[in-house]
């Protein structure tokens, strides 16, 4: 994990550190607190915030679900499978070369205009 990340999931941390450790929160906001602020200003504090969020299993299971992507926590879910897989239904006449694609379920499927019979699946 790289020290931004790690920064960002102390962040997201402190947002829910009552939710977190209940009354135990007063005591840690404070250093939590001053430590990202240390990081904002530049300073090199990523062995200090991994003291304080290893300090307490509250505080291990929270950096854990944040650090594996836990849905609650993830900003962005791409759709799954390849974007560029899907291609639209194409419908061609059998004595032709008539072709139609299907971009919408609903549409019905035409009929050849030369020779009145419907396009067939291909």
């Amino acid at each position: 994990m790289g020290d931004q990340e790690l920064i960002n999931i102390g962040r997201s941390i402190a947002q829910d550190l009552d939710r977190i450790l209940g009354a135990a929160a007063a005591e840690v906001r404070p250093r939590l607190v001053e430590l990202l602020d240390r990081a904002e200003a530049g300073e090199p504090v990523r062995a200090e915030l991994v003291a304080l969020l290893a300090e307490r299993a509250e505080l291990r299971r929270a950096v854990r679900s944040r650090q594996a992507g836990d849905q609650q926590y993830r900003l962005y879910d791409p759709l799954p499978g390849d974007p560029g897989a899907w291609a639209p239904p194409r419908y061609v006449c059998p004595n032709c070369d008539q072709e139609w694609y299907r971009f919408d379920a609903g549409e019905a499927v035409p009929r050849c205009d030369q020779h009145d019979v419907p396009l067939e699946p291909c």
